[in-house]
């Protein structure tokens, strides 16, 4: 009604006036006038007074839009919010929580936890979830107090909050998934599980609970962490599956370890994997190991002996790259710092796959926070050994898509910097000098329009100080 008033006055003032209606956008300024009547100005000081009054309207359209406006005037408005709390209509308090949970951080954490303990039950729910996003003492204790709750919906709230929340302390508890009997909070329990160890510090916890954890909430932490493919995560796998557990269970556990092993890309469990492929008392384990394999590898065969050939033939590489994969392994951890006496120890050749995770092929499966860490390896190394294959690589790079594998090569070789580093880049800006002239006459003959490379003419332009038309 009140959208529809500043209409209305603006055809009464017109009647009145015996004038006749006006059309299109001169009715504007009347309409101007009637808003400007009709809208209730809020209080000086309070910009939020008219917002808070909107809260407790019945219409959604109207209490919605208040909820918002709350939350984008921050934590000012929380010892208003927190009078409102005290209303005795449930639905204004969860309204309330709303807010309180939007602005979250330590902020609105307080409220949140008060109204946490709401005797009506819908209230409790949307503060189980507003805690996600919340931080500071008492949220992280008030969720895994709601995990264990009768109430199966706040539960399954308070599941899908932890993962929101980060706390690694969460993972044993999300883990459990024997000891919850709804469907629905322990697929909330699994997805919260994997976000929370999507992270680097998640996989240094996952990899300490991988050891503490047994039975069932081990299956699961392995599930969480079989789609990372980050190789700290090799050497715990592997000595699950050599020391399988007891009892019911220990084979499907083995099978999730050598899945996991698939997707790590520690090149240090080839032989680990070849042995299991080739003869093991399991069949599940056996076709587990030759799928990783077959994804590590490229390599595919049935299980049985050929994995044994297939090893023999291949050992002395698995050789080569283990110390690789092992400071690669390390490096994955933000904490590590790259040295170039590291570096040093690895051929040039070896290192390539360090270019391979910047340039963030679609069908390399990389850790999130890999190629930004294999960036720092580089860096960390001397300048002039990397500028001449990243040119190498700018060079070979083939047409169409390979425009942008080009830029990105420039990109780092001018980040390297240095004498070297100004030398190469005009050596890739000749190289694209005469391959745009080959190409010109080609689509001259065959009365096509050559491709201009502007973005890579202007990348190179940018990295070698010219003029961006040049």
């Amino acid at each position: 009604m009140r959208r529809v008033l500043p209409l209305v006055f603006a055809c009464c003032c017109l009647a009145a006036e015996e004038q006749p209606l006006p059309q299109g956008a001169d009715v504007l300024p009347l309409v101007k006038k009637g808003v400007d009547l009709f809208t209730p100005r809020p209080p000086a000081g309070k910009p939020w007074a008219y917002d808070l009054a909107e809260l407790t309207d019945h219409d959604p359209a109207v209490h919605s839009g208040a909820i918002r406006q709350l939350i984008d005037h921050g934590p000012e408005v929380l010892p208003d919010v927190t009078i409102v709390a005290g209303d005795t209509d449930w639905r204004i308090r969860a309204r309330v929580a709303q807010v309180a949970a939007g602005i979250g951080n330590a902020d609105g954490a307080a409220l949140v936890l008060r109204l946490s303990r709401d005797p009506e039950l819908r209230v409790r729910e949307v503060c189980a979830l507003g805690l996600g996003q919340c931080r500071g003492a008492g949220v992280y204790e008030r969720l895994a107090e709601l995990s264990l709750v009768h109430e199966s919906t706040l539960r399954e709230k308070a599941a899908q909050a932890l993962g929101t929340l980060g706390d690694l302390r969460a993972i044993p508890l999300l883990a459990d998934q024997q000891s919850e009997n709804d469907d629905l909070v322990r697929r909330e329990r699994r997805q919260a599980l994997a976000r929370l160890v999507q992270n680097p510090a998640g996989i240094a916890a996952a990899l300490d609970q991988l050891t503490a954890l047994g039975g069932d909430r081990r299956d699961a932490l392995i599930e969480a962490v079989s789609t990372i493919p980050d190789r700290r995560l090799g050497p715990a796998l592997c000595d699950i599956v050599r020391n399988p557990r007891q009892g019911a269970g220990s084979t499907w556990t083995t099978v999730l370890a050598v899945r996991a092993l698939g997707v790590c890309g520690d090149r240090r469990a080839w032989g680990l994997l070849a042995a299991c492929a080739a003869d093991h008392a399991q069949p599940e384990v056996e076709a587990a190991a030759a799928a990783s394999l077959t994804a590590l590898t490229g390599y595919t065969a049935n299980p049985g002996k050929a994995w044994t050939v297939w090893w023999l033939a291949h050992q002395g590489e698995a050789a080569h790259f283990a110390a690789f994969d092992a400071q690669v392994a390390a490096w994955h951890d933000p904490a590590a710092v790259p040295t170039r006496e590291q570096l040093a120890a690895f051929a040039l050749e070896d290192l390539q796959e360090l270019v391979e995770a910047c340039l963030g092929r679609p069908e390399e499966r990389l850790a999130p926070w890999w190629p930004s860490l294999a960036w720092r390896a580089i860096a960390a190394d001397d300048p002039a050994r990397w500028c001449g294959t990243l040119a190498d690589r700018a060079i070979s790079a083939p047409s169409g898509l390979g425009a942008i594998e080009r830029i990105a090569c420039i990109a780092m070789i001018e980040r390297l910097g240095g004498a070297t580093a100004t030398r190469e880049l005009q050596r890739v800006l000749a190289d694209l000098e005469r391959r745009s002239e080959a190409e010109a006459e080609a689509a001259k003959k065959a009365g096509t329009i050559a491709p201009d490379h502007m973005a890579e003419r202007k990348a190179l332009a940018l990295a070698l100080g010219l003029p961006l038309d040049h």
